[in-house]
């Protein structure tokens, strides 16, 4: 669920402070939470009225994209092993992989293998908790390649297959 603080809405003109109080009295909007005491209240943004969502859209851009944050991303941790691995791994006797501007092939690695492990890592919590729940793991891999697809590729330059079948 998406909320959004009243007093930003108030305080950047998307809508005035008698405007928040009749829809919050006529249930057109749904508040959250009550403020209080140095606590902001928090309107539902799916039950706001289209034209203060357009407004809302124009001020701080489409919040819903800004949102979604990748969960695969947050488990994606920096290993110096890995990185050390590739830049001394020898191809044939004093030959090493290209790490030049134009053709960084360690680079490539490096970053498969970081996005591999937080996979593992995602795959192993997530089996670990369904299976606790008595669910089942179906899927997992569609959902996965999802979230590889959707990484950063400047920052993440990594060469992963989209199919879920043959990250797999």
């Amino acid at each position: 669920m998406l909320a959004i603080q009243s007093r930003s809405l108030i305080d950047n003109g998307i809508m005035s402070e008698d405007t928040y109080r009749k829809l919050t009295v006529r249930k057109q909007i749904n508040v959250i939470r009550r403020g209080c005491y140095g606590t902001p209240a928090l309107i539902d943004y799916k039950t706001m009225p289209e034209r203060f969502r357009k407004k809302i859209e124009m001020e701080f851009g489409d919040i819903t994209k800004k949102t979604i944050t990748n969960v695969l991303q947050q488990l994606i941790i920096q290993d110096s092993a890995a990185m050390e691995f590739y830049s001394s791994y020898e191809v044939e006797p004093d030959r090493y992989l290209p790490a030049s501007e134009d053709n960084n092939v360690v680079k490539e690695y490096y970053t498969n293998a970081i996005v591999l492990n937080a996979i593992h890592s995602l795959i192993s919590d997530r089996v670990t908790m369904r299976r606790a729940l008595g669910g089942t793991t179906t899927g997992i891999w569609n959902d996965i390649a999802k979230r590889v697809m959707d990484l950063d590729r400047k920052e993440y330059p990594h060469t992963l297959p989209s199919n879920d079948r043959r990250l797999h």
